[in-house]
């Protein structure tokens, strides 16, 4: 084959080739614009799912919307009913309360006038009762046997006439042998009234006349209230009296100086009382009206005042139990022992000061 024919046949065939690539390529482009056809009917559609889902939205906004208007307004339909409501409860709470106020207030009007009345009627009764008493003349009294001092034995409590004002009587809590008594005060009804200065004399062994007494007040023939006291052998007390008793504190001055002081109660000397001579302390304790327990005893000796004397031991129910020590400022120490009061053996011992067994002041 000649060149030339050569070259255009390879020509030829190389244009073949671009040919069929170009159809190739049209036929790719082909394919391609479907696809694009296809992607864009799929983004239609998923425009028109948006549009939709947009759409959807909003209408559930509006209806939430309305929802909340509609809940709002049922809320405040709601409250104000109940506003309405509790006022008239209220209302009605505040009638009913007052109204049971007011009766409440009526009931007690009533009540206090009745009481009222009643309080009346009862003073108009006494204020006549005392009148018609004022009219009377007051009854003088007069003890009966069981109650008179006339036979009785010495130590009794009683009743007794004055001296110097006959029919006239005034309680005696410890009658003395021979005893005579004599008033400064008043006398009304019987019985010794009112402040005064009291007198009781009885003989001793040898017929002299031992004299006591106070001033203070006698209420219906008792001692009642402050007395100050003086006594035969000297001493001297102070304390107050509950209806013819001795009550609260009371201070003794014995006849050498010892002071005696503790309280009475219901008549009876009870705790502690204490002996006081200088510097020298002692005393013990009072169970019912007897000295119980351990006592450190301060007295002078009996034969000799100047002389001091201490005892130290225990008493039971009044009465000395048990080793019992005597010192004598001069030096001398006793040792005793007592049962029940009685000593064992003989007694050397100076005798118990009048603190100790004497009777309740008068």
């Amino acid at each position: 084959m000649p060149p030339r024919t050569r070259a255009a046949d390879a020509l030829a065939a190389d244009f073949e080739d671009v040919h069929k690539e170009i159809t190739d390529a049209r036929t790719d482009l082909a394919a391609v614009s479907g696809r694009v056809e296809d992607v864009s009917e799929s983004v239609a559609d998923v425009r028109l799912n948006v549009e939709r889902v947009r759409t959807e939205n909003a209408e559930a906004r509006a209806a939430l919307a309305l929802a909340l208007e509609q809940g709002r307004s049922e809320t405040a339909l709601a409250i104000e009913r109940s506003r309405s409501e509790t006022a008239v409860a209220l209302e009605q709470g505040r009638s009913e309360t007052t109204s049971m106020e007011n009766r409440l207030i009526r009931w007690i009007v009533g009540t206090v006038l009745v009481g009222l009345g009643l309080l009346f009627s009862v003073l108009f009764g006494v204020l006549a009762a005392n009148r018609a008493e004022a009219q009377e003349p007051p009854q003088a009294f007069t003890p009966d046997p069981v109650g008179s001092c006339e036979g009785k034995e010495p130590g009794a409590s009683c009743w007794m006439e004055i001296e110097d004002s006959p029919g006239c009587y005034m309680w005696n809590p410890n009658l003395a042998t021979g005893e005579t008594v004599t008033w400064s005060g008043e006398c009304s009804g019987g019985l010794a009234q009112g402040t005064g200065s009291q007198q009781w004399s009885h003989p001793d062994n040898e017929g002299n006349p031992l004299l006591s007494g106070g001033e203070g007040e006698l209420r219906d023939g008792k001692a009642h209230g402050p007395w100050s006291r003086y006594f035969s052998d000297g001493g001297m007390a102070e304390g107050s009296y509950e209806h013819g008793r001795p009550a609260g504190p009371w201070t003794n001055v014995l006849p050498d100086g010892t002071i005696f002081e503790g309280e009475w109660v219901n008549g009876q000397r009870r705790g502690k009382w204490t002996l006081t001579y200088g510097d020298d302390v002692g005393g013990g304790f009072y169970a019912a009206g007897k000295q119980h327990g351990r006592w450190r005893l301060l007295f002078a000796a009996s034969d000799d005042e100047t002389v001091r004397v201490t005892a130290e031991g225990t008493f039971v129910a009044g009465n000395r139990n048990g080793l019992w020590v005597t010192r004598f400022d001069s030096g001398t120490v006793l040792e005793r022992t007592y049962r029940s009061g009685v000593l064992n053996g003989p007694s050397t011992s100076p005798s118990l000061p009048t603190y100790v067994t004497q009777r309740a002041s008068r």
